[in-house]
């Protein structure tokens, strides 16, 4: 049991047995109350039975001192008493066999709000409204009276906070063996079943059948989830599925005209808003679930990674064509397959003739398929036999490499992709955000350098870039929001945006709706259904095929023109010939020193020598 000082609500849970002594009273008729507490016992098979019982009620009158005796004789519980002014969550603490009682003195009652809060997500377990105006009882109680007119309003209002804390299973019991029921569709109505009532009746049943109950939500722009067509038909990957649940329900969708112009951007923080303070029963834009929303959410649509998209690499560097036509360690074999042909033709030559330069240009020569410069005029069996190996592999070598190089030139392979963090940082480009996600991006611990580089921007900003695949800019993008503009480049060789593996999540695309509402339940298998049967990827055909003839958005055509090749291309070309002239120039310098000193040398010997003579 737990006890606060100054406690105001009294909630009990009833578990086992317990007995209390029985007193009368005239404010209630407990025996109709404990008489349809059996029918329903006998028709649900309730195993637990839970109380929120004001402490108005207690002080006011002693119904409770007649009604639980009775209650407790026919149902034994063991009772678990809360007295407090606190909350606590009793999802998972009960389950669906619950038959829950609120006993209220009016709308204003504080126990209310405490029982909204403690059957949050449960509010569909069946639930009875006990509502005993305090007071009541030694006045007269006729149409028209003071005291009837104060028992119409407060049981009008208490039936307006049921809908709106979306209590969906309940009917009322009240003085006079009052017993009324919620008939929530089309509109919310208040029936009066005391002359009638039978069990299938006290707990209204909803069905796929609203009626043609009205749904108001904003249709906005929201490119590929949500739009409107010319006609004011809503269309949309997420649009079509609402629309179809909503005829699948037999209700009736409404635009509450928020959005005036077909191209104006929705604001999902006021729709989420809205939602939350139940403004909108349920929104027609779905979000990706990464966001801290105050309002509820539907079943899961699909699933999202929130990804960033970078342009396309689509060309290799044309300076970097020679180097990449073999892996650097192809090339690094090359080098080392030289030299040592270079070595193999210096030590096959006769000792008179050995010449490790000329030897190295004949290695050359071999690599290129070029004619010998010596080694055919070498009289000897086994230089032959070697210069028939060297034309071998000069021969292979060489058509590898040109026709490797035609392939090159003709297919234009592209280049390594934007992939991580560091791939990104190592480019110029700006990533654009929406406003709304830059804390969700802070709050993950990126780098500084890496945050640096976004730019939040607003939604109608986004569209007009993102949707008309502009390569300036790296965008955050969701799975759908990608599957989209993947469709828009399906036409192409290579694509112009490229989904990197910078990606946080998964997480659910959903609805937002309202907590414990009664849209949840009918939407989740329906949603269900439209995956099992494959509607969900009709719809997003024929999303797209409407988006396309709207033109907001547009196949990438084929337009792969021939470049000619720049000077950027000879660049490998001009290094190696600029390293060579400069080897060479050295060598020449060498060979210049080399060669004056040797005069010098032999001029002052001889001048020694006919010194000496």
């Amino acid at each position: 049991m737990w006890l606060t000082r100054s406690a105001t609500y009294l909630s009990v849970t009833l578990m086992a047995s317990l007995y209390i002594t029985e007193s009368e009273t005239q404010a209630f008729n407990s025996s109709l109350a404990i008489e349809i507490a059996k029918h329903l016992n006998k028709a649900y098979k309730f195993s637990n039975f839970v109380f929120f019982l004001s402490e108005n009620l207690l002080n006011d009158t002693e119904v409770m001192d007649d009604f639980l005796p009775q209650f407790w004789k026919k149902f034994p519980r063991t009772p678990y008493v809360t007295v407090t002014r606190q909350h606590y969550r009793m999802q998972g603490f009960l389950d669906k066999r619950s038959l829950i009682y609120i006993f209220v003195t009016g709308y204003d009652d504080p126990i209310l709000p405490l029982a909204a809060l403690n059957l949050r997500r449960i509010r569909y377990y069946p639930i009875i409204f006990v509502f005993l105006p305090r007071g009541i009882y030694d006045k007269p109680f006729t149409a028209g009276s003071e005291a009837y007119v104060n028992f119409t309003d407060n049981l009008v209002n208490i039936f307006e906070w049921i809908w709106k804390r979306q209590f969906s299973r309940t009917f009322l019991l009240s003085v006079d063996n009052n017993i009324y029921i919620h008939d929530l569709f089309p509109v919310p109505t208040i029936v009066n079943k005391t002359d009638n009532w039978s069990v299938k009746d006290l707990f209204v049943k909803i069905g796929n059948n609203f009626k043609g109950h009205i749904i108001k939500t904003p249709i906005c722009y929201d490119l590929p989830r949500v739009f409107r067509l010319p006609s004011n038909e809503l269309s949309g990957v997420s649009g079509k599925l609402f629309k179809a649940f909503v005829r699948f329900i037999n209700a009736s969708l409404i635009d509450d005209a928020t959005c005036y112009s077909i191209k104006e951007p929705y604001n999902l923080t006021k729709i989420l808003q809205d939602v939350s303070e139940g403004r909108l029963q349920i929104s027609v834009h779905s979000y990706t679930e990464m966001l801290n929303s105050p309002a509820g959410s539907s079943y899961p649509i699909g699933i999202n990674d929130f990804c960033f998209i970078v342009p396309f690499r689509r060309r290799s560097p044309e300076h970097l064509f020679l180097q990449r036509t073999l892996q650097n360690s192809t090339w690094l074999f090359v080098v080392f397959a030289m030299f040592y042909v270079t070595f193999a033709i210096w030590w096959l030559t006769t000792e008179e003739r050995r010449d490790f330069t000329l030897a190295f240009l004949q290695s050359i020569s071999s690599f290129l398929y070029a004619p010998p410069l010596q080694i055919l005029y070498l009289h000897i069996k086994y230089t032959r036999f070697f210069s028939i190996l060297l034309f071998i592999l000069g021969f292979c070598l060489t058509n590898l490499f040109q026709s490797k190089m035609s392939s090159y030139l003709t297919a234009s392979l592209p280049d390594s992709q934007i992939n991580t963090v560091a791939d990104l940082l190592a480019t110029d480009l700006k990533i654009i955000v929406m406003e709304h996600e830059l804390p969700i991006l802070k709050a993950i611990g990126y780098d500084d350098a890496f945050l640096k580089r976004f730019v939040p921007v607003k939604k109608n900003f986004m569209d007009s870039h993102r949707d008309r695949l502009n390569a300036t800019y790296a965008y955050s993008s969701q799975t759908d929001r990608w599957n989209f503009v993947k469709i828009q480049q399906l036409q192409l060789k290579y694509p112009v945006f490229h989904l990197s593996e910078i990606c946080i999540g998964p997480y659910y695309l959903v609805y937002p709706i309202r907590e414990d509402s009664v849209f949840y339940k009918p939407l989740k298998y329906f949603i269900l259904y439209a995956h099992q049967y494959g509607l969900q990827t009709h719809w997003n055909r024929q999303a797209f095929s409407e988006a396309l003839a709207l033109k907001y958005v547009s196949m990438m055509d084929v337009n792969e023109e021939i470049k000619p090749l720049s000077m950027n291309f000879f660049r490998s070309i001009w290094l190696i010939w600029g390293i060579g002239i400069t080897l060479s120039g050295a060598a020449f310098i060498v060979e210049m020193r080399e060669t004056v000193f040797e005069r010098i040398n032999a001029r002052a010997g001889n001048e020694w020598q006919r010194y000496i003579e």
